[in-house]
């Protein structure tokens, strides 16, 4: 129940990003702090992540490479914080 609960909210805030092409992802997340690009990418598709990725600066890369690696679990707190922003 909690884990759908937090699927659909993930789901509906999150779809317009997944909507977007990487190169407009991309400014819109370049100048957040390396962890939250982190989570942002982390709810987007492999390909669409590594694509945006890609746009970025590569020392923001190389930091949010690390970030992703060494990225545990996100509790639904956070997710919904990120997703007021």
């Amino acid at each position: 129940m909690i884990l759908e609960a937090t699927a659909e909210v993930s789901a509906s805030r999150f779809h317009l990003l997944r909507q977007l092409p990487p190169r407009d992802v991309a400014p819109f997340i370049a100048h957040e702090h390396p962890q939250t690009i982190a989570l942002i990418l982390s709810q987007l598709a492999p390909e669409q992540a590594a694509a945006t990725m890609d746009q970025l600066s590569e020392d923001m890369q190389k930091d949010v490479a690390y970030r992703l690696a060494t990225l545990e679990n996100v509790t639904p707190a956070v997710l919904k914080l990120l997703q007021g922003c």
